[in-house]
């Protein structure tokens, strides 16, 4: 196996040297696929071959089948020497029998005993010829023989340990109740164990939990229960001290006992209106030294008037107070007389409501018919794109058989400039591309079959609307020579339906296609002395 791992290493280490071999400047790589090979792969080991490696697989699986071969018969000729040697340990406690039937069962048991020897010996002898055939598999791969030991030792390891094993679980097997060696019956009571064993772990956690709150609810029961009788202490302790101090008191009074200060006390309304005015007289009393303070200091900074400087100033505030009032008397005149304005434009405002109730609609109709809207589209544009619309779908339905259902004719909804008038722009609906472009992104051929669909189209419309009207000539000048092949073959057969509808097609043209096509045509030719006009007919 070492030795195949090795050969297909270098099998795949070679691959890049045999792609190498074969590739030459200009020749596209099979891997990247270029065509410049600045530096090739070079083989430096010694090249491993597809037939070296099956070789290698082929001797592999040789070997391993000779292996298994001989390990099955050393297997079947150890347990031959097992029973062999049981059956000698039988014959020895039997050897004491020296009876006839004795003798004979020794005799059969020699019999049993040569002829088990002699399959012994065959085995021996197929072991051997195995063995041989082994050796010889180990001479061609020394490392798979090698492996091949490892493999037997590794064998003869897991056999002597699942021997181990099974001893061991036979070992536990007694160990256990009949009733319990079943596997489902033992994954069943574990399984209901487990359960069991859950729900108490749950009820134990439960039990804790409820253990470590009532010890925390009985700590602060305790605690609780010594701070309120410390409180008691110190409350019975402040009234004994407060009861000593009150007849102290009442005795440096003059009181006998408590009974004669509660009669000689005032009731508490008397003692709270006394209160309340002694609170007022200090009120009023710091009130009265405040303005006495603030009076005095206040006179202190007064000083004697300058009697004639406030004349001058009163004679001055006199003659202001005069243009005041003439000032006031003129304001009052002339807002009588906007008033009077007021009055006035307020009843042209009313007459001019009116006038704009009645002329409201034909000033709303003249915006709307000269084009006053975001769009600037006037009445007779509005009028005109109805038409154009109605031929554009004409006109579109013969542009889509010519363009091969690509292209369809519409007009432009949205303004774009404000400052020239909508409605009538034209613009190209691309099916292939789902989105809508102007006329003038058109090649010359795509044009020209858009300008002969329009012709087409408004000669419908004209001829559905004008009552009767048939337009049985229609000429067509150049434009032809645009087109592709494709491109000319549809117009063509589009002109050619229009004449087998009734209509006289004309085409000015001088693409060489087109004279071929046309079985009647009207040839012009430029001679020396003139053009002569050559009709041609089939």
């Amino acid at each position: 196996r070492a030795a195949l791992a090795q050969s297909e290493a270098a099998w795949r280490v070679g691959q890049a040297a045999r792609l190498a071999a074969g590739l030459h400047r200009g020749d596209a790589c099979p891997v990247c696929g270029g065509t410049d090979h600045p530096a090739l792969a070079q083989q430096v080991l010694a090249l491993v071959t597809d037939d070296d490696l099956d070789a290698s697989r082929a001797a592999l699986q040789r070997t391993d089948e000779a292996l298994a071969e001989a390990t099955a018969a050393r297997q079947k000729a150890d347990a031959d020497v097992a029973q062999a040697q049981q059956r000698l340990a039988d014959i020895a406690e039997a050897i004491e029998d020296v009876s006839e039937d004795g003798a004979r069962r020794l005799e059969a048991d020699v019999a049993a005993l040569t002829a088990a020897a002699t399959q012994a010996e065959a085995a021996a002898q197929r072991a051997q010829e195995l063995e041989a055939a082994a050796t010889q598999g180990r001479t061609a791969l020394a490392t798979t023989e090698a492996a091949a030991s490892a493999a037997d030792a590794q064998a003869r390891v897991a056999a002597q340990e699942r021997d181990k094993r099974e001893a061991e679980f036979q070992a536990s097997s007694a160990l256990v109740p009949p009733e319990s060696r079943d596997p489902d019956v033992i994954a069943t009571s574990l399984e209901a164990a487990r359960r069991h064993a859950g729900a108490l772990e749950a009820a134990l956690q439960v039990a804790q939990a409820a253990e470590r709150q009532a010890a925390t609810m009985l700590s602060g029961s305790e605690a609780a229960l010594a701070s309120a009788q410390q409180h008691v202490a110190q409350a019975d302790a402040r009234t004994v001290q407060c009861d000593t101090e009150l007849a102290d008191a009442l005795a440096l009074a003059g009181f006998a006992d408590a009974a004669a200060y509660a009669a000689a006390t005032l009731a508490p309304d008397a003692i709270a209106t006394l209160d309340e005015a002694v609170r007022r007289f200090d009120i009023d009393l710091a009130t009265a030294a405040e303005h006495r303070a603030r009076t005095a200091a206040i006179a202190q900074a007064i000083a004697a008037p300058d009697l004639p400087a406030l004349l001058a100033a009163r004679d001055t505030a006199a003659v202001q107070l005069e243009d005041a009032i003439r000032q006031r008397t003129e304001l009052a005149a002339a807002r009588d007389a906007l008033l009077q304005c007021q009055a006035l434009l307020d009843a042209l405002a009313e007459d001019s409501r009116d006038v704009e109730a009645r002329y409201a609609v034909l000033g709303r109709l003249s915006e709307v018919a000269n084009g006053n809207n975001p769009r600037r589209m006037t009445f007779q544009r509005f009028v005109l794109a109805t038409l154009l619309d109605e031929v554009l779908e004409a006109a579109s339905l013969r542009l889509m058989r010519m363009s091969r259902g690509r292209y369809a004719l519409q007009r432009v909804r949205e303004q774009g400039d404000q400052r020239v008038a909508g409605g009538l722009d034209l613009e190209v609906f691309d099916h292939d591309t789902g989105s809508a472009r102007p006329a003038n992104t058109l090649s010359g051929g795509e044009g020209f079959l858009a300008s002969l669909s329009l012709a087409l189209g408004l000669a419908d419309v004209v001829q559905s609307r004008a009552g009767g009207i048939q337009l049985d000539t229609l000429f067509v000048d150049e434009g032809f020579g645009t087109l592709d092949p494709e491109s000319l073959d549809f117009a063509i057969r589009t002109l050619l339906d229009l004449q087998q509808a009734g209509r006289l097609v004309g085409i000015i043209s001088h693409v060489t296609e087109l004279r071929e096509r046309i079985d009647v045509r009207l040839e012009v030719r430029a001679g020396v002395s003139g053009s002569q006009a050559v009709l041609r007919l089939p």
